[in-house]
């Protein structure tokens, strides 16, 4: 399946993960500490293609496992 829009993602992992699930271009943000550039490619991203925004909450530095065992 291919997915026309670009997806946001945290990292690399995530790239990875949706890659092995559909074929979508990514944009990935490295965590909470967004780049200039980074939302400046989302910005025109946005204006190029929808975007569809995937994130899960949690505190830096934090597993995110706890409730998902």
């Amino acid at each position: 399946m291919i997915v026309k829009e670009i997806i946001v993602v945290e990292g690399k992992s995530d790239t990875e993960a949706i890659n092995k699930a559909v074929r979508a271009d990514t944009i990935e943000t490295n965590g909470s500490r967004v780049s200039r550039s980074t939302i400046e490619a989302i910005r025109h991203a946005k204006e190029k293609k929808r975007g569809d925004y995937f994130y899960r909450p949690r505190f830096s530095g934090r597993a995110d496992t706890k409730n998902h065992q």
